[in-house]
Order: structure tokens, then C-alpha cells, then sequence
């Protein structure tokens, strides 16, 4: 491989793993002090090793929730855009974020992800691409499936519902959710396992998100047969 073009995923130091645990404990007791907060599942989520999380997206509010409720602190895939921002970008940087281009093949944010996967962290990714704005669904796009297939890592879908409501004025009234799937390998996901195409794995990946949501939010995948179909790898019990 040509230097120029290698990736050298940023992993978090020993030391800030313990910092972040403690101040992740304090915040979710305030949150859940502040908001109706309710994680299902989490109780099999590998405590250890890389993981690749496949989340809906609702709003700006869904990646500060889930550094808070997910059990493991995840290195987020953010669009270029917003990494674009001084200072934002900067923090970003700084966790390690993968920035993608979108619309395009973008084979750098790829390398990228590999390598943070192949550092035993977690990598978090919204595979509708951008923000549904309202509760339903978005077709995934098959970058998610593509890595997947590449990767060969747990695989876990996070189910998102309330973060659309959430604003200044219903700050108090929001009722959150967060529904964390139990790990999948290409063999339990699909039929056809590392020979599916990454079109098939996202789309068995997008069912298996939709059946751990009410079938309001299910939007592009609200075939409820079909989502419980998929539902071979639901939630366990866990958080509450």
C-alpha cells in the first residue's frame, strides 16, 4: 500500500477510558434525573474487541445520547461537512472521528474505519447517511454493508426513538429511547454470510434495526412481517 494513502486510526489512551466511564456515570444519572431516559438491551454487547454499530438518526441530539447510554465509547463516521467546522472539527479530531464524503466512493473513510476497527475499538455509523428528521426510516446506503463484509467484526444495531422531540421547550417532556440489539455475524445476518453482496447486508442490517422499533419509526422498512422476521437478533435484557 502506497504510504501516502494509509490511515492511522486515533484510539482512545488507557487512562481516558477511565475518565470517560467516570464522567459517563455522572451524566447519565443527571440525564435520567432530567429526561425519561429507557435503554433496553446492552447485557451481551462485547465488552471488549472492535464492534461495528449501525444506528437510525433523528436528530443532533442522537450522538451526545449515545456517548452517554452505549456501553462502550464509540468513534463516530460524521460527513465532511461537519467535521469542515474550526472548531468542531477540531474536537472531532481529536475522538478520532472518521469523516466520509458523501455521494461519493470514498475509499479513504473506509481505510479509516478498518483501522479503527482494527485497533479492538467501536465504530458507530448512521447508515441512512444523514438526518430522517422525523420518525420513519431512510433507505440505508450500502457503505454500511460493504464495510461489514470487509471488516468481519460483531455487529449491533441501535434503535433510536424521541431525540426528534427533543428541543429547549419539551427539554423536561421528552421521553428517550435507546433499544441496543444483540451482536450478529455475517453468518446470522444473512443466508448467503461473507458471500452476501453489501447490498444484502445492509438491508438484513436496516431490518434488524427496524424490528426493535415501534413500527411508527420503521419508515422505508415498515413491512412489520419483515421486521419481525429479522428480529432472529433482538434485544436482550439489559440497561433500564
Amino acid at each position: 500500500m502506497n504510504p501516502a494513502n494509509t490511515v492511522r486510526a486515533r484510539s482512545y489512551p488507557r487512562f481516558l477510558y477511565v475518565v470517560y466511564y467516570i464522567i459517563i456515570g455522572l451524566v447519565r444519572l443527571v440525564t435520567r434525573l432530567l429526561l425519561a431516559v429507557r435503554v433496553t438491551g446492552g447485557a451481551d454487547f462485547p465488552r471488549t474487541g472492535p464492534v461495528l454499530i449501525a444506528a437510525n438518526h433523528l436528530s443532533y441530539f442522537d450522538i451526545p445520547f449515545l456517548l452517554i447510554f452505549l456501553p462502550r465509547p464509540p468513534i463516530f463516521v460524521a460527513k465532511q461537512e461537519v467535521t469542515a467546522f474550526p472548531l468542531v472539527g477540531r474536537l472531532l479530531h481529536r475522538l478520532g472521528t472518521v469523516s466520509i464524503r458523501r455521494g461519493q466512493s470514498d475509499r479513504r473513510a473506509i481505510r479509516h474505519s478498518l483501522a479503527v476497527l482494527e485497533n479492538d475499538d467501536v465504530l458507530l455509523i448512521f447508515p441512512e447517511g444523514t438526518r430522517s428528521r422525523r420518525p420513519g426510516l431512510l433507505a440505508g446506503l450500502p457503505g454500511v454493508g460493504l464495510l461489514a463484509r470487509r471488516a468481519g467484526v460483531p455487529l449491533v444495531t441501535a434503535a433510536i426513538t424521541g431525540t426528534e422531540k427533543l428541543t429547549l421547550r419539551s427539554f423536561f417532556r421528552c421521553g428517550l429511547t435507546l433499544t441496543i440489539g444483540s451482536p450478529a455475524t455475517l453468518e446470522t445476518l444473512t443466508p448467503n454470510g461473507r458471500r452476501a453482496t453489501a447490498g444484502e447486508i445492509t438491508e438484513a442490517l436496516m431490518q434488524q434495526l427496524a424490528a426493535l422499533m415501534p413500527p411508527q419509526y420503521r419508515g422505508h422498512y415498515s413491512d412489520a412481517e419483515h421486521a419481525q422476521a429479522s428480529a432472529g437478533v433482538l434485544a436482550r435484557p439489559g440497561q433500564d
